[in-house]
C-alpha cells in the first residue's frame, strides 16, 4: 500500500517490545503473536500481562491450539537467584529488627558547635522543606481571558510589560509583529526546516508546497469542530506541518493566542488565505537562509 505524502498523518509509530519489558506500560492498541513456536513462554500470567497492556483495543495473532495451551499453564517455575543470600552479605548487619528500624528513622550527625553536642535529624517525611517559595496554582491573572479547554502550548512566553507597570492585553500583544513575537518563544523558535524538508521543497516547488498547505489548513484547522484539535499536526514529516508548529498555527487554541482567531467556528477564506500566507513566508525565510 502507498501513501502520498499529504497522508502520512494515516501512519502511527509503533513500537515491538516483549511482554516483560511491557509490564507496568500501557498501550492504546497492542498486536500480540501468540504461536507455538514458542511454547516455553506460553503461561496463563504471561498471557494475562500481555492482554491487559491494551486500553483501546487488542488483536491476537496466532493460532487457537497456542492460546489453549498458555490458558492451561498455570505451572510457575522456581527461580534461584540467592537474591536472599546476597542481600545478606551485602546489608550491614544490625544487633536487633527494633535497633534496624531505629537506625533507619534517625541519622545522627555531629553539630557545629564547638562543644561536640549531637543533633538528631527527622525523617524526611517529618521535617518541612524552606525553599523560600510556597507552591500555588497556575496563575489565573492571564493578559486574557482563558477560554474552554484551551491548551496552553508555552507557558513561558510573556506578553511583556507596558508603562505603569502593567501586562499587556492580549489585544496588545497580537498588535507586535508576528515574527518578533515567536522569535521571542523558546518552543516556537526551536522548529527549523531541514536539509530533507529542505531538499523536498526544491523538489516540489512553492506552488506545490503552497497547495499541500492550503489542504492542510482547510481539513485540520479550518472546520469548526475538530475531534482531536491540538493533535491534528504531526510534528514532521512535511514542510508545512514543522511552519505550523513555529508559527502558531498548528491547532484552534494556538490560532487564537498567536493570530487572535477565536475558535468555535469555521474558518472564513480570508482567515484560511491569511494562516497559509504566514506558513509561506516562514517557509521562504528557512530556504533563504540556507
Amino acid at each position: 500500500m502507498e501513501y502520498d505524502i499529504s497522508e502520512l498523518d494515516e501512519l502511527v509509530l509503533a513500537y515491538a517490545t516483549t511482554i516483560h519489558k511491557a509490564q507496568g506500560s500501557e498501550y492504546p492498541i497492542v498486536v500480540m503473536p501468540v504461536l507455538m513456536n514458542h511454547f516455553v513462554m506460553l503461561q496463563r500470567n504471561l498471557i494475562y500481562t500481555g492482554i491487559t497492556r491494551a486500553k483501546k483495543i487488542l488483536v491476537i495473532v496466532g493460532t487457537r491450539k497456542a492460546l489453549a495451551y498458555a490458558v492451561r499453564n498455570v505451572t510457575v517455575t522456581k527461580r534461584n537467584t540467592l537474591l536472599k543470600e546476597r542481600l545478606k552479605n551485602s546489608l550491614p548487619k544490625v544487633a536487633s529488627p527494633s535497633a534496624a528500624a531505629e537506625h533507619a528513622r534517625f541519622v545522627e550527625v555531629p553539630s557545629p558547635k564547638a562543644d561536640g553536642n549531637r543533633q538528631t535529624i527527622q525523617p524526611y517525611s517529618k521535617r518541612r522543606q524552606h525553599t523560600g517559595k510556597i507552591p500555588q496554582e497556575p496563575p489565573s491573572d492571564l493578559p486574557y481571558p482563558r477560554q474552554s479547554g484551551q491548551m496552553v502550548a508555552e507557558p513561558s512566553v510573556s506578553y511583556g510589560q507596558s508603562s505603569g507597570d502593567q501586562k499587556m492585553t492580549h489585544e496588545e500583544w497580537l498588535k507586535i509583529d508576528l515574527f518578533a513575537r515567536l522569535a521571542k518563544s523558546p518552543f516556537r523558535s526551536r522548529f527549523h526546516l531541514s536539509e530533507k524538508d529542505k531538499a523536498y521543497v526544491r523538489l516540489k516547488g512553492m506552488d506545490t508546497i503552497r497547495s499541500h498547505a492550503q489542504d492542510f489548513i482547510s481539513r485540520r484547522l479550518a472546520p469548526a469542530v475538530i475531534p482531536n484539535d491540538g493533535r491534528q499536526t504531526p510534528m514532521h514529516g512535511h514542510p508545512v506541518f514543522i511552519a505550523q508548529h513555529a508559527t502558531g498555527c498548528c491547532c484552534r487554541g494556538c490560532l487564537y493566542k498567536w493570530h487572535g482567531i477565536p475558535a468555535g467556528r469555521e474558518l472564513t477564506e480570508k482567515e484560511q488565505n491569511y494562516v497559509v500566507e504566514i506558513l509561506m513566508q516562514w517557509i521562504k525565510k528557512q530556504m533563504s537562509a540556507s
